[in-house]
């Protein structure tokens, strides 16, 4: 089990770097705002292999939306992570 936030990705309001990804998320009230991703260096790599040998879970104190739409980012076809925690699995 891996947090998403801080853990596997960074997500910063404004753009650090070139290597950020923008991703746009669905703020509690409804807005939507751009926001940009820093994944770690070989995080990648390292939930591909593990994915091989072991179901990866994550988990996030962010939205459901939010989640998805940063897991879209990372795995888009869910082959890497198989379940996905939220703060909505547990209000």
């Amino acid at each position: 089990m891996f947090g998403l936030d801080g853990t596997l990705v960074q997500v910063d309001w404004e753009k650090k770097g070139e290597e950020d990804i923008d991703v746009l998320l669905t703020l509690d009230d409804g807005q939507v705002k751009p926001a940009y991703l820093c994944l770690r260096p070989y995080e990648m790599t390292f939930l591909k292999k593990m994915s091989k040998q072991f179901e990866i879970i994550i988990f996030s104190d962010r939205s459901r939306a939010q989640t998805e739409a940063i897991m879209e980012v990372l795995d888009p076809c869910r082959d890497l992570v198989k379940t996905r925690l939220c703060k909505d699995n547990f209000v």
